[in-house]
C-alpha cells in the first residue's frame, strides 16, 4: 500500500517542483553573445531597446544555469522562463519581419525561420514538464507581446530620420581619381630617385591633366588631400594616400573617395547610416571574369557546344572555344583581344600530350589611366586527370605589363570570390 502511494506522488509531482534542463539556455548563450559582437560593430546606430534585450538575455542565460547548479529551482524557473519568453520574442519577430517585407522571402530564406520555431517549440515543451501549460502560455503570450513592441519601435526610429540628407555619390569621382592616381605613378616613373610626390601641389604641376583632376573634384563638391607613407631603404617615397571627402556635408552622413599606390579607388560612407561601408570602384571586373572563364572553359579538356540561331556547333580547339565564347568580334590578332576597355593577349601552355593543359594572359587597360590604370597577369594551370586546377593572377598599377613579381590582384577584380587572387584545387 506504501508503495502504491509513493508511486502516485511522484506521477503526480507538481509543476515547480522539477528544475528547468540546463540545455534550454545554451542557445540564448550564443545569441547573446553574436548580439553584443554586434551592438559593438554599429554602437552608434543601435537603439536603447536592442541594448536592453541583448542584456536580458545574456543575464538570464547565464543566471538559469547557476540557480540551478545552487538548487535555486524558483529562481532557475523564473531564468527559464525570460529565456523562452526572448526565443519566442525572436521567432515571431523574423517571421513578421518576412511577412511586412515580402511573404514570398520564406520560401528563399525559410532556415531562418525554421530554426527559431524549432528551438522555441523544444524548449517550451521540455519546460511544460517543469513549469506547466499555464507558464508555457505565458512564454509564449510575452514573447509576442515583446515582438510587437519591437516592431512597433521600428518605424519610430524611421520617422526621426524624415530629414536625413542623402550624401554626394564618391563613385562621381571615379575619372578624377583614377587621373590622380595615373599622374601619381608617371611622377614615380620621371623621377626614380624620388619616388612618388611629397605633396598634392607637387602632383598636380606635373601637367594640366594632373590639375583638372583636383580641380574636377572641387567642382564636385570634395576637398583633395595627400598624404605622405613610408620609404623604402633607399629613401624613396614609396607609399602615399589620396582622399578626397565632402568639403560641405549637408548631414550627419559623408561620403568620401580614396586610392593609394596600389591604384584600386575605393568609396566610403559614414555617419548614421553610412555605417563606415566600403566598397571598391573596379573598372572592367566583368570583362575581365569573362574572358578568363572563357579561356578556362578552353582547357578544361571538354568540347564545348555553341548555339547560334537554329545550327549548333561543337567545338573542341582550345582557340575556338575562345573565339566563339568572347566573339569574333573582338579580336584584333590570333591570341590578342579587346574587350570592355582592356586587351588581353593571351597563350595556351601544353602538357606532354600535346593538349592544352593551362593558359597565360596579359591584360591592359586600353588606353592607360582611362579605362584604368591596373595591369593583370593571369596564369592557370590544370591537371585534368587529377582534376587539380591552379589560377593566380598578378597586378600592377603602373603603365606596364604585370609580372609574376607584381603583388596578388584583389579577387573581386577578375571575377573569384576569395580576398586575393590565387585559388588551388578549385
Amino acid at each position: 500500500m506504501a508503495n502504491n502511494t509513493g508511486l502516485g506522488v511522484e506521477a503526480a509531482r507538481k509543476p515547480g517542483s522539477r528544475p528547468p534542463a540546463y540545455w534550454i539556455f545554451s542557445p540564448l548563450i550564443l545569441v547573446s553573445a553574436w548580439s553584443f559582437y554586434w551592438i559593438a560593430s554599429f554602437a552608434k546606430t543601435v537603439s536603447w531597446w536592442t541594448v536592453l534585450m541583448a542584456f536580458l538575455a545574456l543575464l538570464a542565460s547565464f543566471a538559469g544555469p547557476v540557480c540551478r547548479a545552487l538548487g535555486l529551482s524558483k529562481a532557475a524557473l523564473i531564468c527559464a522562463a525570460t529565456v523562452i519568453g526572448l526565443y519566442w520574442t525572436l521567432t515571431f519577430y523574423v517571421l513578421a519581419g518576412f511577412m511586412i517585407a515580402n511573404p514570398l522571402a520564406l520560401i528563399y530564406f525559410w532556415p531562418f525561420i525554421v530554426l527559431p520555431v524549432i528551438i522555441s517549440v523544444a524548449t517550451t515543451i521540455s519546460f511544460v514538464r517543469s513549469a506547466g501549460i499555464e507558464w508555457a502560455f505565458g512564454c509564449i503570450g510575452a514573447g509576442f507581446a515583446f515582438a510587437v513592441l519591437a516592431i512597433a519601435l521600428g518605424p519610430a526610429s524611421k520617422k526621426r530620420d524624415t530629414n536625413w540628407v542623402r550624401p554626394l555619390d564618391p563613385a562621381d569621382l571615379r575619372s578624377e581619381m583614377r587621373t590622380l592616381s595615373k599622374c601619381s605613378q608617371d611622377f614615380a616613373v620621371a623621377h626614380p630617385d624620388a619616388g612618388f610626390p611629397e605633396s598634392l601641389d607637387q602632383l598636380t604641376a606635373q601637367s594640366a591633366t594632373c590639375s583638372i583632376g583636383k580641380l574636377g573634384a572641387q567642382q564636385k563638391g570634395f576637398t583633395v588631400t595627400y598624404e605622405l607613407g613610408s620609404k623604402d631603404g633607399d629613401g624613396r617615397i614609396a607609399t602615399y594616400s589620396l582622399n578626397a571627402r565632402e568639403t560641405t556635408p549637408k548631414g550627419k552622413d559623408t561620403s568620401s573617395i580614396f586610392t593609394d599606390e596600389s591604384g584600386i579607388i575605393w568609396t566610403r560612407y559614414d555617419g548614421p547610416h553610412g555605417m563606415g561601408s566600403t566598397m571598391a570602384l573596379l573598372q572592367g571586373e566583368n570583362g575581365i571574369s569573362r574572358v578568363r572563364g572563357c579561356l578556362a572553359d578552353a582547357v578544361s579538356g571538354t568540347a564545348m557546344r555553341f548555339v547560334s540561331g537554329k545550327s549548333e556547333t561543337t567545338v573542341s580547339d582550345p582557340q575556338q572555344i575562345v573565339r566563339r565564347c568572347v566573339g569574333e568580334e573582338h579580336f584584333v590578332g590570333e591570341h590578342k583581344l579587346v574587350y570592355n576597355g582592356y586587351s588581353y593577349d593571351f597563350a595556351f601552355t601544353k602538357a606532354e600530350d600535346g593538349e592544352a593543359d593551362g593558359f597565360t594572359v596579359a591584360i591592359r587597360p586600353e588606353p592607360y589611366g582611362v579605362a584604368g590604370i591596373r595591369s593583370f597577369l593571369a596564369i592557370e594551370t590544370s591537371d585534368i586527370p587529377r582534376k587539380h586546377f591552379n589560377q593566380i593572377v598578378y597586378a600592377t598599377p603602373q603603365d606596364r605589363a604585370a609580372t609574376v613579381n607584381d603583388p596578388l590582384a584583389l579577387g573581386l577584380e577578375v571575377g573569384l570570390s576569395f580576398k586575393l587572387a590565387k585559388t588551388e584545387n578549385y
